[in-house]
């Protein structure tokens, strides 16, 4: 699916990702930038955001998850609040 769409420049994802991290994810997710690759911090983020987080950057940023280092927050579970995901997501981005 993202070979058959056009290429995206380095700024353009980084906006994209950035984007994304505020919108879907909120204050549950911190962008960080480093040359080529972002790391997003993720605290107490929901599954649902955290799907619809990585949809959004594969398709508009093209950027994919090199490495994941998540834990599940079962400890914070109820009835009325869903399980929770936090850790780090190592992201793929075009090179400059």
């Amino acid at each position: 699916a993202l070979q058959a769409q056009p290429t995206v420049n380095f700024d353009d994802a980084v906006q994209g990702l950035a984007a994304a991290t505020r919108a879907t994810l909120g204050a549950t997710g911190q962008l960080i930038v480093n040359g080529d690759r972002a790391t997003v911090t993720l605290v107490a983020a929901t599954p649902d955001a955290l799907a619809q987080w990585l949809n959004v950057t594969r398709i508009n940023a093209h950027s994919v998850p090199l490495e994941a280092r998540l834990t599940r927050d079962a400890s914070t579970a109820s009835a009325i609040a869903p399980v929770t995901w936090s850790g780090t997501l190592l992201m793929s981005l075009p090179s400059k």
